[in-house]
């Protein structure tokens, strides 16, 4: 009985705030560090920002709040043209009585010292036996590379979309990474919903031996922490990560990343 309390409850939550898109890791490196993007190259990072890119396919799958009841998929894909990218992907979450699925496609322009990006954001839920409700919204991005410091900036919901009645939730995020070397560096990272508190975001990476790297990240308000590992045969890559959660059991993810060449003619 409290498990099915806890699922209705989290599909409440879900319904009631019309983006749950917006709070749910995609990939098992963005779990570990709470969605920051810098820490590790991933074709899932243009999800949250637009211009990002990591010419590749990327899958995972999780069951969140370790839930049988939730199991959640994702699907990424990227190409890198020049200096133009484009980015398909998204995700879909399918409890029996409630399946929410969120897609994406961008474009962005890549140069030496920044990028530009745009995405295009369909947002689908259905109810078992009651109502099936689509959305569509804009969200932009914007990255500087200065030395060894990486700077992003996006914002969710460009559009001011409505769904089910409601604006959807206008979401900033800003994130700054630090490359100690070739092998480590660190991310510190902000995200802000219009009407809510700011969530800080601190995330490390460091490979210990070629094909052997770890993440760990630490998210305050909400308090979570995560950690993951990456396993690098190239041009593979296999993450599995967890992320805490305050009141339920923590979500545990896998991902499977194969890299294309990155080539960017300046």
């Amino acid at each position: 009985m409290e498990r099915a309390f806890i699922i209705w409850g989290i599909i409440i939550s879900i319904t009631a705030v019309a983006a749950a898109d917006l709070t749910i890791p995609v990939s098992a490196s963005h779990n570990a560090v709470s969605g920051l993007i810098f820490l590790s190259e991933n074709p899932s990072g243009t999800n949250i920002n637009p211009a990002f890119i990591y010419p590749g396919a990327e899958a995972g799958g999780s069951y969140l709040y370790n839930l049988a009841d939730l199991p959640y998929y994702t699907l990424h894909l990227s190409t890198l043209s020049g200096q133009w990218g484009f980015y398909l992907g998204g995700s879909h979450l399918a409890h029996p009585l409630y399946q929410e699925t969120v897609s994406n496609l961008s474009f962005n322009l890549r140069r030496e010292l920044y990028a530009f990006g745009i995405s295009f954001r369909m947002l689908q839920t259905q109810i078992r036996n009651f109502d099936t409700a689509r959305a569509f919204a804009l969200d932009s991005g914007f990255i500087v590379y200065y030395d060894s410091f990486t700077l992003g900036f996006s914002l969710r919901n460009v559009s001011q979309t409505r769904f089910q009645g409601q604006f959807l939730p206008i979401v900033v995020h800003w994130e700054v990474n630090h490359s100690l070397s070739r092998n480590s560096s660190l991310s510190v990272g902000i995200e802000k919903e219009k009407g809510y508190d700011f969530t800080l975001k601190f995330g490390a990476f460091h490979r210990l031996y070629p094909q052997l790297a770890l993440l760990a990240g630490y998210q305050y308000e909400p308090d979570r922490i995560g950690a993951g590992i990456i396993l690098l045969p190239a041009p593979l890559q296999v993450t599995y990560s967890f992320l805490t959660h305050r009141y339920l059991a923590p979500t545990h993810f896998i991902s499977l990343t194969y890299s294309f060449d990155k080539v960017v003619s300046e």
